[in-house]
């Protein structure tokens, strides 16, 4: 893979990129411009796709925000600068990573980098890498980048680059952070030290004389630290290669022994005779001769002067000797005066810095500074307490701090410290810290985090006071804000559910410890999903608000009102009979029940189910509250809806919605078992001309103790908590799987489905694929409907059924006789067989009714052109009384048990006799 190959052709130097962040630091900028800049360099010199700058980078946040971020074009541009971000997995693992190390973070694999940051799209084939910046205030930051083209990832020395920028960048960072107000007294402060005379600009100075006199072709001197060792050394008229071997040569003890440590001039006619130089020396070193002079000061050597000539050059004489003697000494006195004046100049420096400095901190700081005599009175204002106080330096300069602003405690609004001249007098004097407010010289009033602390000389005597105030009031009104937000709904301005929650768990605590009495009242709205799709949520939005307020009006001041969910509400009655609450709720119901909601002229009328619980020390705690509530809602809107029901421990009708519930479990676990099988039922016909063979699948449970589970035990919760689309598509799947493994081609399949499928689109264009699938002849499928499912769903029933009875499927109606109206639907839906309810089937012997019922619904099939079917044959009797009405079919036990698909009869044409 390619690393950046055209990094380095097209990427511009690293002078050209830090030039424009280190002008927009001299030239003032914010920090906004100033980190832009610094993002834009990045952009260019690294030729990436995108760069950006988050804060904070820390391991325990919850939220970042994208502070500045460049892209190339086509890369969509972050929507949400300066906002909070929540932090993602990805995103928590790069801070991770970042902060765990000093060097660059680098991502060099080929993988989907997901979407980051805001609106913009994942992006593809990708290279990362990222930094953690460490300003000396506030919390890291993370600067990173990434490229999308193929095969462009990150190389050792865009690694080393980057580190390098980040350094930069983080000392820029910090300057701009301790120095923003300080950086043009600095300035001043670097251009006077640039126009003083140092030590290296005087021994220089002092070369190019002494070169001047002697007349040598170069001069070198050096210093010595306080372990003898080179502290610095300076050249005239020689390169600085040749400078630093002279120096090395002249300065070794292994070289020159203990001539170097004699404290008078050293003078070398000729290096090339001196066996210890011969081999250290260069070939092509052309110097012959050297003088060396040491620097003394109080008999130590702090120095040494050397003259060299080339080997074409005069050699040096005693007088040159005495000449660099003489010079050396008067050079080492004025080499000490220009420490001594040095260190002076230093000490006076470094006291006008930390005044400048505390000046300036004073000034740049971010809280509001007043300084106090031992009298009381002010002495400074710094300009955001001018600012917070309202008033100047020279104004209140000299006056009482009671007489400019007053600190009262936020309680009692007594004077928090009265006299501080008094207090300044106790023995001890400790510092104090409390929040106040703040009356201003405007009368106007602020909450302020308030510090004061005793000022003390060298000699720890106190000489007055500072106080520090920090405005907290937006942070207070941002504190009340968030908490309000917190426990409020958005949409009512109800209190929310967790709020509620924890009201409901403070009643709770009250009735067990003081014996009270409280009700909790549950109201789930009846149509409000009505509203909602016919006219939107903006209608449904605005029906809550307005329900809200009524619920408000009408309930008592001590009781407590909340939004739960979408549509629901919860009242805790406080201090209220059950008997009360129940006249309460009724009058809730009658107010939602009258009022109407209009919305574009349009009028609707809702309803609300109600459940009551009564908090007792036996309630139990606040989930099995809620949940009892939650039930007594749910036992009221099965009830019919727009009524009230109390819940009580022996309730059978909490009992079976209990019972219900648990069987939505298990059904759930049963598909993650594969606990469900097909079994399989004959049919037989009764008419000696009739030839196709019929059979039911029938769907069974096995339990958690592998024994069989009877369908009515989960059927009907199945059918009430909408799980048997799930099923029925299981049965149909499995059902095809096995008819197709078992390679069965002809006969008749009957597969029953709920009302539920029949009205899914869904469910039908499942049912298409499933044939387009497989291999089997739809002719030899039988969809079965109940008749109450068809009456209910009636045009959602009849499309259904067209559609695959042009496929080819065929369809029965069963449990034929059950509903009020069989015979008025019978003639509009296209069913080709019909199934005669069991419950007339079973007793026709001995009952005539049953029987004429059964020889009704035949005739009618027959002049319908329809195939009957009889359920429930259990005896020989029910068998001959069909056979003598002239029923075509019969299922039941005395024709065969239901028993596994794989065990059923073998399915084949009969010959006709």
């Amino acid at each position: 893979m390619k690393q950046g190959s055209d990094f380095k052709a097209k990427r511009p130097t690293i002078l050209e990129v830090l030039r424009p962040i280190a002008q927009a630091a001299s030239d003032h900028a914010d920090i906004d411009r100033l980190l832009a800049v610094a993002v834009d360099s990045v952009f260019f010199l690294f030729n990436c796709n995108r760069v950006w700058l988050l804060y904070p980078c820390s391991s325990i946040a919850t939220s970042y925000r994208v502070c500045c971020q460049r892209s190339k074009p086509g890369f969509s541009q972050v929507q949400t600068l300066k906002q909070d971000l929540p932090v993602d997995e990805f995103t928590g693992r790069l801070f991770r990573l970042a902060l765990a190390r000093r060097s660059p973070v680098v991502f060099n694999d080929d993988f989907p980098l997901p979407a980051r940051f805001g609106e913009q799209e994942p992006l593809g084939s990708q290279a990362l890498m990222a930094i953690a910046l460490y300003p000396n205030q506030g919390e890291p930051w993370l600067l990173g980048m990434h490229r999308s083209q193929p095969n462009h990832l990150w190389n050792k020395q865009e690694e080393a680059l980057f580190l390098s920028v980040a350094e930069f960048l983080t000392e820029i960072l910090n300057t701009l952070t301790r120095h923003s107000n300080l950086y043009e007294v600095s300035q001043r402060l670097l251009d006077l030290l640039a126009h003083a005379t140092d030590e290296e600009y005087l021994l220089r100075g002092g070369m190019d004389i002494l070169q001047e006199l002697a007349q040598s072709e170069y001069a070198v001197a050096t210093t010595l630290n306080a372990e003898d060792h080179l502290k610095t050394f300076v050249f005239s008229g020689v390169s600085k290669e040749k400078a630093e071997i002279i120096t090395q040569i002249l300065s070794s003890k292994e070289l020159l022994g203990a001539r170097l440590e004699r404290e008078r001039a050293l003078r070398v006619d000729d290096l090339s005779s001196h066996s210890d130089l011969v081999e250290f020396l260069p070939p092509d070193f052309s110097l012959k001769s050297l003088l060396m002079a040491p620097i003394i000061n109080e008999g130590k050597i702090i120095g040494r002067i050397y003259l060299c000539n080339k080997r074409n050059h005069r050699g040096f004489t005693l007088d040159d000797e005495v000449l660099s003697m003489s010079f050396a000494n008067a050079f080492a006195q004025t080499l000490i005066r220009f420490r001594k004046i040095m260190v002076s100049q230093r000490a006076q420096e470094a006291l006008f810095l930390d005044h400048q400095r505390a000046q300036v901190t004073l000034e740049s700081i971010g809280d509001a500074v007043i300084t106090i005599d031992s009298q009381g009175r002010i002495d400074y204002l710094n300009p955001l307490a001018e600012e917070l106080i309202g008033t100047t330096q020279s104004q209140a300069q000299g006056k009482s701090l009671e007489k400019v602003a007053c600190l009262l405690d936020e309680e009692s609004r007594s004077h928090v410290i009265r006299d501080i001249a008094a207090w300044l007098a106790q023995e001890p004097v400790e510092s104090h810290s409390c929040t106040a407010l703040l009356q201003d010289a405007r009368n106007q009033e602020l909450i302020v985090q308030t510090s004061i602390a005793p000022l003390r000389d060298s000699q720890d005597r106190i000489f007055g006071a500072v106080l520090v105030l920090r405005d907290i009031s937006p942070l207070r009104a941002l504190a009340s804000q968030l908490s309000y937000q917190a426990t409020h709904d958005a949409l009512t301005g109800l209190i929310n559910r967790r709020e509620f929650e924890v009201r409901l768990r403070q009643a709770l605590d009250d009735v067990r410890q003081n014996d009270t009495h409280h009700v909790l009242c549950y109201l789930d709205l009846d149509q409000f999903k009505v509203v909602n799709d016919t006219c939107g949520h903006l209608a449904g939005d605005k029906l809550l608000r307005q329900l809200a307020t009524l619920l408000q009006e009408r309930i008592r001041e001590a009781d407590c009102l909340g939004r739960l969910g979408g549509d629901e509400f919860g009242v805790l009655l406080l201090g209220c009979h059950l008997d009360q609450a129940r006249g309460i709720a009724e009058s809730l119901r009658i107010l939602i029940r009258d009022f109407r909601f209009n919305w574009k002229g349009k009028a609707f009328q809702l309803g609300v189910s109600i459940g009551l619980v009564s908090l007792a020390r036996g309630s139990g705690g606040l989930e099995e509250v809620l949940s009892a509530a939650d039930t007594a809602c749910y036992v009221a809107k099965d009830q019919g809806r727009d009524r009230i029901h109390t819940y009580r421990l022996d309730d059978c009708i909490v009992e079976r919605h209990h019972g219900e519930i648990q069987w939505v479990a298990r059904i759930q676990q049963a598909f993650e078992e594969s606990r469900f099988l097909i079994y399989y039922q004959p049919i037989h016909a009764l008419n000696e001309e009739e030839h196709i063979c019929h059979g039911e699948v029938l769907l069974r449970m096995k339990g958690e103790d592998e024994g069989l589970i009877p369908p009515m035990a989960f059927i009907p919760a199945a059918e009430r908590y909408r799980l048997m689309s799930a099923l029925d598509r299981w049965v149909i799947s499995n059902t095809f799987i096995a008819l197709e493994k078992h390679s069965i081609g002809h006969g008749l399949i009957g597969i029953n489905l709920s009302g539920q499928s029949v009205c899914d689109e869904l469910f039908l264009k499942f049912v298409i694929e499933q044939l387009q699938r497989s291999p089997i002849n739809p002719r030899m499928i039988c969809f079965e409907i109940t008749e109450t499912a068809a009456v209910a769903n009636f045009d959602s029933a009849i499309r259904f059924i067209r559609e695959l009875k042009e496929i080819g499927c065929r369809f029965a109606l069963d449990d034929f006789g059950s509903g009020l109206s069989s015979f008025n639907y019978l003639k509009n839906l296209p069913v080709d067989y019909l199934k005669i309810d069991g419950s007339f089937v079973k007793d026709m012997v001995d009952d005539p009714v049953d029987y004429a019922m059964v020889e009704a619904i035949h005739k009618v099939g027959k002049v319908m052109g329809l195939k009957t079917i009889a359920e429930f044959v259990e005896n020989e009797a029910v068998l001959e009384k069909l056979r003598g009405i002239g029923v075509d079919y019969v299922q039941g036990l005395v024709i065969g048990v239901p028993r596994p698909f794989h065990n059923r009869p073998l399915i084949k044409n009969k010959e006709k006799k």
